[in-house]
């Protein structure tokens, strides 16, 4: 997710074959092209998202004419003398085709004292080079470019995506290269890791991890478990999660959720 909301799972595996699937996948399309020129800028001056707080793992999904409708809702409560924060993202994605979407986001927020208003609004595209249904190991690359509101300047945000797809459970990794508003000659690094297994009948139970790499700010990590479902059949997806601070410099605690509506 685009701006200061944060969506590597680990798993060790040899692929042999990732080079002669590299070599099978077409990358001649004209969209194909576009993105790679658009990644490239982003991970050059790239971005970070508010110090300590969660952000969300990205997902190698899907489909040419799918529309995908999401909100994702971050309350982090007051902790060491911090204001407690309330974050909402809408997303909109379309599939112009099945690896390659495009997308819009709005970031609303809401500090103690203060109005809840928009900060940010970014266009963003997802490329999958690799499918993680088709392949052992799917790779991708989301890249956004973000204005923000209070700065009145740009920022750049991109994911680089590794997912895996199997019967029973999925997981997911991105490395997120982020650069501040104004500022888009300097980048931080942050990570986000996810595993998730069916529990039932359209639910699914997870873990995820997720923090810094390279940040000016004192380093942050945070874990926490991840359910979600679907409370009627064809209709749209929730996902309930908490997640406790690993280290001093992380809230204790902070609470997601996510609404997901394919159509």
């Amino acid at each position: 997710m685009a701006g200061k909301i944060m969506k590597m799972q680990y798993h060790v595996k040899a692929y042999h074959g990732l080079g002669r699937s590299f070599a099978r996948t077409r990358f001649i399309s004209a969209s194909t092209a576009l993105f790679i020129t658009f990644a490239a800028i982003g991970f050059v001056n790239n971005a970070q998202a508010e110090t300590g707080r969660v952000d969300q793992v990205e997902q190698l999904d899907g489909e040419a004419g799918e529309f995908e409708l999401e909100s994702q809702n971050i309350w982090v409560p007051k902790y060491d003398g911090e204001a407690s924060q309330l974050a909402m993202g809408l997303t909109f994605e379309y599939g112009l085709l099945d690896n390659f979407i495009i997308g819009t986001e709005a970031e609303f927020e809401r500090e103690d004292g203060e109005n809840f208003g928009l900060s940010e609004f970014a266009a963003q595209a997802k490329w999958i080079a690799l499918s993680p249904q088709e392949n052992a190991v799917g790779l991708g690359i989301q890249s956004s470019i973000i204005y923000n509101f209070e700065d009145d300047a740009l920022s750049t945000e991109t994911f680089f995506i590794a997912a895996i797809d199997g019967k029973e459970w999925t997981a997911a990794a991105n490395i997120i290269a982020s650069s501040e508003a104004g500022n888009l000659g300097k980048f931080d690094l942050g990570y986000s890791a996810r595993a998730d297994k069916e529990i039932g009948k359209n639910m699914q139970l997870g873990m995820e991890i997720g923090g810094d790499i390279a940040v000016d700010d004192p380093k942050a990590h945070w874990m926490g478990p991840v359910i979600s479902f679907e409370p009627i059949e064809k209709g749209p997806e929730l996902e309930i999660s908490a997640f406790t601070g690993l280290n001093q410099n992380s809230p204790d605690v902070q609470f997601r959720l996510e609404i997901d509506w394919e159509f």
